[in-house]
């Protein structure tokens, strides 16, 4: 599929990413791994919903708290030590990147 959709892009860059990411988690912190890619296709999904749908403004909440999950996640994994503090720091930037363009995308919408 040719998506030209930045943000929908962007996640799927971040969603490859953690896909590497989560191949080396040990299995006993399989919950962790699980959570992390299941929200990551799920913020994926609510990018196109809210893309589709007339009023995007009611998806912004659980794109973001989709976002923190993730976040949460990386965080948790970090703390664990299955991460180290330069990957944390890499994903949670791409995060935050991903973030403002939610952001911008919102705010735009509600200006028209």
């Amino acid at each position: 599929m040719n998506d030209r959709f930045n943000i929908a892009i962007k996640v799927k860059k971040f969603i490859f990413m953690v896909d590497d990411l989560v191949i080396n988690y040990p299995k006993k912190d399989y919950v962790i791994k699980d959570r992390l890619l299941n929200t990551c296709y799920d913020l994926l999904e609510l990018i196109y919903r809210a893309n589709y749908s007339n009023d995007k403004d009611c998806y912004k909440f659980d794109i973001l708290s989709k976002i923190s999950i993730i976040d949460f996640c990386l965080e948790e994994s970090y703390n664990k030590k299955i991460i180290s503090e330069r990957k944390l720091l890499n994903y949670t930037n791409f995060l935050k990147e991903i973030t403002k363009m939610v952001y911008g995308w919102i705010d735009d919408n509600k200006a028209k």
